[in-house]
């Protein structure tokens, strides 16, 4: 066995399960068959040598994650660590018990970077924070998608639309998973109130299996869950804008979705992407928790089909330059033959 991919959080929707699975599959088609598990008893039984890497996923309390990496060190494989883990994570831990707990736990944790090998980083920022705690390398290798689309026109847009409970209403999506706080739903429940006094028949269409807060009971929300991957593929391709107002992202695998099926964003400061959307005009960033600054600008852009149309070509051009499956895997063979590594 060569490769090992190994993330506790596999059989989850969401998180970073699809990033894995993309890595997994990128590496099939180079005649590469990784092992891809979250089982410490399945990777403790598996014969993998000392020509293996073991690239770790995740930046969360757990023991197995803890103990895959610390397995392979006794084992004398090449231990690669991919954390998803913007510094900016430090600064959400406001509060008593579990927030003290996980602030306790980002300040000591990032520390474990010194007995990799190598340190695969989501953006410029991660690569930065991880060098400084030691990573002996650190490469910026971003998430990614395996294509780009065209957004739907006509018919086409008309019937994809109409399958997701809409009409020709103006449409703002969300992604909602996970926890109501980080994702910002308090936030999105205050936007929807002030943009439907500018543009009363907007809707904000929410896919996805987490807790909407208040949200939930705004007028014009169409919340429809988990959908299968066609569905939320023509969510992308039919909606206006896509909105993400979290209070903290390490990355956002959403913005970049959006962008591939040329959807521009709006997004909150606390999105790791929210640098490269504003430099690239395929997005606007407000400040996180600022209603007034998020309101104006998605009215602005609902209003202004032209800007729409630039911002998401922009978009699909950008991930077509730094956010597809093939760069990915060549950028991540690269760093495992820097870590060691031989095929």
């Amino acid at each position: 066995m060569k490769v090992v991919l190994f993330f506790t959080g596999l059989g989850k929707r969401g998180g970073i399960s699809p990033d894995v699975h993309h890595l997994a599959t990128a590496f099939r088609q180079e005649g590469i068959h990784p092992k891809v598990t979250g089982n410490l008893i399945d990777l403790l039984r598996s014969n993998s040598g000392r020509g293996t890497v073991v690239n770790v996923y995740g930046c969360l309390p757990s023991v197995k994650t803890l103990g895959a990496m610390l397995l392979a060190r006794v084992r004398g494989q090449r231990l690669v660590w991919t954390p998803v883990f913007h510094p900016r994570r430090r600064v959400i831990w406001k509060g008593t018990g579990p927030y003290r707990i996980m602030a306790l736990f980002d300040r000591v944790a990032p520390r474990i970077a010194r007995i990799t090998h190598a340190v695969s980083a989501a953006t410029v920022e991660e690569a930065k924070f991880f060098a400084a705690m030691g990573a002996p390398q650190v490469n910026v290798i971003p998430l990614v998608v395996s294509e780009t689309h065209r957004r739907l026109e006509g018919k086409d847009r008309t019937t994809a639309r109409r399958n997701l409970g809409l009409g020709d209403e103006p449409t703002v999506l969300l992604i909602a998973s996970h926890s109501p706080r980080r994702k910002g739903m308090a936030f999105a429940s205050n936007v929807l109130a002030g943009l439907r006094i500018k543009l009363p028949q907007v809707a904000f269409l929410v896919v996805g299996g987490g807790d909407l807060g208040a949200l939930a009971a705004q007028p014009g929300v169409k919340a429809v869950g988990w959908c299968e991957d066609d569905q939320l593929l023509n969510a992308y391709r039919s909606a206006d804008i896509l909105f993400v107002p979290s209070r903290y992202e390490q990355f956002s695998r959403a913005t970049i979705e959006a962008w591939a099926c040329e959807l521009p964003v709006v997004l909150s400061d606390g999105v790791a992407l929210a640098p490269i959307a504003e430099s690239s005009r395929a997005g606007i960033v407000v400040p996180f928790d600022d209603v007034s600054a998020a309101t104006v600008a998605l009215a602005e852009v609902l209003t202004s089909e032209e800007w729409r149309l630039h911002a998401g070509r922009r978009g699909r051009e950008l991930v077509e330059d730094c956010f597809l499956r093939d760069g990915h895997l060549r950028a991540t063979l690269s760093l495992y033959q820097a870590a060691g590594w031989l095929r």
